[in-house]
C-alpha cells in the first residue's frame, strides 16, 4: 500500500491552492498539510472525519440511572397545561375575538 503524503507549504501557496488541497485531502491523496508563515507552523489541515452516527442511538445509556430515565419519561408525558388552564385560555380567546368583531374598523 502506498504511503499517504504529508506536505508543508507557506500560507501564500496554501491560499492559492486551497480548493485543490481540500480535494486531495478528501480523496486521501494527502494525509495532512502544515501551513507556515515565515517558516513557523500556523495550522495543520487534515481531512474531516465524519461523525459515527451508528452509535447515536443509546449514547446516553450509561449516563442516566434507570430512576433518572424513568423520571424524565414521566415528566415528558405530563400535559403542559391543566384542563382548567386550557378552558380559561379558550374562553379568553373567544371573548377577545367577539370584542374585535364588535369593534368597527379603526376602533381598539
Amino acid at each position: 500500500m502506498a504511503s499517504v503524503a504529508e506536505r508543508t507549504m507557506g500560507a501564500t501557496e496554501f491560499k492559492a491552492k486551497c480548493l485543490q488541497i481540500a480535494d486531495e485531502l478528501a480523496s486521501g491523496a494527502l494525509a495532512s498539510v502544515t501551513v507556515t508563515k515565515r517558516g513557523k507552523p500556523v495550522m495543520i489541515a487534515r481531512p474531516a472525519v465524519p461523525p459515527d452516527r451508528s452509535r447515536a442511538f443509546g449514547m446516553l445509556k450509561h449516563r442516566l440511572t434507570p430512576a433518572e430515565a424513568g423520571a424524565l419519561v414521566e415528566e415528558a408525558s405530563k400535559p403542559l397545561y391543566t384542563d382548567e388552564e386550557v378552558d380559561r385560555a379558550e374562553r379568553l380567546m373567544v371573548l377577545r375575538t367577539e370584542r374585535m368583531l364588535r369593534a368597527g374598523p379603526g376602533d381598539k
